[in-house]
């Protein structure tokens, strides 16, 4: 998952996404979220913030396959792009 590329990809810096953000927080912050493990809420307000979906941030990981690896419990994940 590489949400900083996508995020520079539409235009955007960590500094005017961590300012747009609902609640106040700090580029430092989001940094460490992304470099993480981010929470769905963090991926979808990012999302929202720069105009894509949350399934673009797995793009990389996906390539072709529909599942990947739950990294808590190890178990896939089927994965449903749905236009």
């Amino acid at each position: 998952m590489d949400v900083k590329s996508i995020i520079k990809e539409r235009g955007y810096t960590l500094e005017q996404v961590a300012s747009l953000f609902p609640k106040p927080i700090s580029t430092s912050a989001i940094s460490q979220s992304i470099n993480g493990n981010p929470t769905i809420s963090t991926l979808q307000t990012i999302a929202e913030i720069i105009g894509c979906k949350v399934s673009d941030f797995f793009r990389d990981e996906m390539g072709d396959n529909t599942t990947m690896t739950c990294p808590h419990c190890g178990k896939p994940i089927k994965i449903e792009l749905k236009a």
